[in-house]
């Protein structure tokens, strides 16, 4: 009885979506077909090498040569098969005309997404452990260490990991078909861009020795910070996916904003960390521009959320006055998107101001080419959800707001160039640099505009948060909890 039970306590344990898709794997004859065919393809490559290579005996660098053919066929192969398998599953049960188990199920959508995760690591594994036994040889060939290996392919597997859950996420988004067909355009290029860093990470870490320095703190502590931060953005990715898949009544919001704070939080640190201990401000910097960036991009989603409050999200807004500050910040919702973004924009670049005035003398150039970039953001999603807002207030289309931001920012850019052209008196002279200030890349080029692009940014930013202050203040009084909604709601009555 006791075996039983442990059986069916396992059994409740193991994710049903896993089951599934290993079932399928099995089932199925393309996985099988893959693995033969890379299999084959290995043999190739080392058996060719043994029986018409001169140099086996006399070259101690073939065992290095070998290992890195090798390398490159195993990554190439889990970099273009697993991702596309996973993301063509996931796209085929996301179809709106194809109602699968994602729709029907009782399980938690972060359950959905993990078990695919999970069978595809389980796929992962299997071709790894396929090319072990060859690998083995290459160490036999000279040329390469035991803690280099061991390295790259831990270093290669949370690679295709996160090249796997790069896919699901994509396959999560809704769209239509010529939407999906560029998500999947992208995730193709991030691959391939992913497959080529890998493979010039590889050879440098082969080619000096990654495991001369296996017990030195010089070598773990950059070599955690960079699985740290794959780890992160694989994490990124799976609560974005999770949020993708989550009924559109939910809070979806919650859980990528919680993360992505804790990430925040994460790198941020590690950058004030690596820029004070190695005195290099560039450090830094960095931090601060891809956070920009990726904030820049988040109000690109934040204002095509939705605009009111439904009865499923209300419950779980907090009675307590006070803890509805936070949770405004952390719930789904244009307004609460939109501050959570700029409170975050702010507090990244006042975090890294103070340290740079403690630690080093002044801010560099990028710090201010940061912030143009934040507020021409900032005015130019303002200005598209004002405009979707105004004169498309039925369209029930969710990436409309983003479609009309990015019409709006190329308006900017190329209209007042073709008028400054235009109206210039000189045939022979440049254009006004005046005419580019609608350009949030042109102060990237020429660094006199910084300045003036900062200053019309913000001021352009600040006149629309005054025109949508009225609806600001509307959208916060609004965010109240069901029960004080359903006791007010009785009160109206009662009074009629």
């Amino acid at each position: 009885m006791a075996n039983t039970s442990l059986i069916a306590k396992i059994d409740d344990f193991i994710n049903p979506i896993a089951v599934k898709e290993i079932r399928q794997a099995v089932k199925g004859n393309l996985i099988i077909w893959i693995l033969m065919l890379f299999m084959v393809v290995q043999l190739l490559i080392i058996g060719g090498v043994l029986v018409f290579s001169d140099s086996v005996g006399v070259d101690f660098n073939m065992g290095r040569d070998i290992f890195m053919a090798l390398l490159g066929v195993l990554l190439g192969t889990c970099m273009l098969f697993l991702p596309a398998i996973a993301t063509l599953r996931m796209a085929s049960e996301r179809s709106d005309k194809n109602v699968d188990l994602l729709f029907i199920t009782t399980l938690k959508p972060s359950e959905i997404i993990w078990g695919k995760l999970c069978v595809s690591i389980i796929l992962t594994l299997l071709f790894f452990s396929a090319t072990m036994p060859l690998m083995t040889l290459t160490y036999l060939l000279r040329g390469l260490d035991l803690p280099s290996m061991f390295i790259l392919l831990g270093l290669d597997f949370l690679v295709v990991a996160g090249g796997v859950q790069l896919g699901l996420m994509l396959a999560s988004f809704p769209g239509s078909l010529i939407g999906r067909g560029i998500y999947f355009l992208l995730g193709f290029g991030a691959l391939f861009v992913m497959f080529m860093t890998m493979c010039q990470v590889s050879y440098g870490i082969m080619y000096y020795g990654g495991g001369e320095g296996f017990s030195s703190w010089e070598f773990w502590a950059p070599a955690l910070t960079i699985v740290a931060l794959i780890l992160a953005a694989i994490g990124l990715m799976f609560v974005l996916s999770v949020a993708c898949v989550s009924p559109k009544s939910s809070n979806r919001a919650f859980l990528p904003r919680i993360y992505i704070f804790a990430l925040w939080i994460l790198t941020g640190a590690l950058a004030i960390f690596w820029a004070i201990k190695e005195s290099e401000r560039d450090i830094l910097a960095e931090w601060m521009i891809g956070a920009t960036i990726f904030f820049c991009l988040k109000l690109f989603v934040n204002i095509c959320e939705r605009n009111s409050y439904g009865p499923r999200l209300r419950k779980s807004i907090p009675q307590n006055k006070l803890l509805r500050i936070p949770a405004f910040l952390f719930h789904s919702g244009v307004a609460g998107g939109i501050s959570y973004t700029i409170t975050m924009m702010a507090l990244t670049n006042i975090i890294a101001l103070l340290v740079i005035k403690k630690h080093f003398s002044l801010p560099s150039t990028a710090f201010y080419i940061q912030i143009g970039f934040a507020t021409y953001a900032l005015s130019y999603c303002l200005l598209g959800f004002m405009v979707k807002k105004t004169f498309f207030a039925n369209s029930q289309k969710e990436g409309l707001p983003a479609i009309i931001t990015v019409f709006l920012c190329a308006a900017g850019i190329v209209i007042p160039a073709v008028i400054g052209f235009l109206v210039k008196n000189n045939p022979n002279s440049f254009v006004d640099d005046i005419w580019f200030v609608g350009s949030p890349f042109v102060f990237c080029f020429e660094k006199d505009l910084i300045p003036g692009g900062i200053h019309y940014s913000a001021i352009f930013a600040a006149i629309l948060m005054v025109i949508l202050l009225p609806w600001f203040i509307g959208r916060i009084k609004d965010f109240k909890p069901l029960t004080t909604l359903a006791v007010n709601c009785a009160d109206e009555a009662g009074d009629e």
